[in-house]
């Protein structure tokens, strides 16, 4: 469903919250990493094709 809401508005901005990492590098070209209490930003990675599969 997420995926089907993301190719209906590709020019709109959009934040999509997952914990799974396979759903991440399938929806986003960007992923951040957030951690803590407040909740920092730890990582910003760009996506490309495999990343996460390949371990980064």
């Amino acid at each position: 469903m997420t995926a089907e809401v993301l190719a209906a508005q590709p020019r709109m901005a959009k934040i999509c919250v997952t914990h799974d990492p396979v759903d991440a590098e399938a929806l986003a070209s960007r992923v951040w990493y957030l951690d803590g209490k407040p909740a920092t930003l730890q990582r910003d990675l760009r996506m490309s094709a495999g990343l996460l599969r390949s371990g980064g």
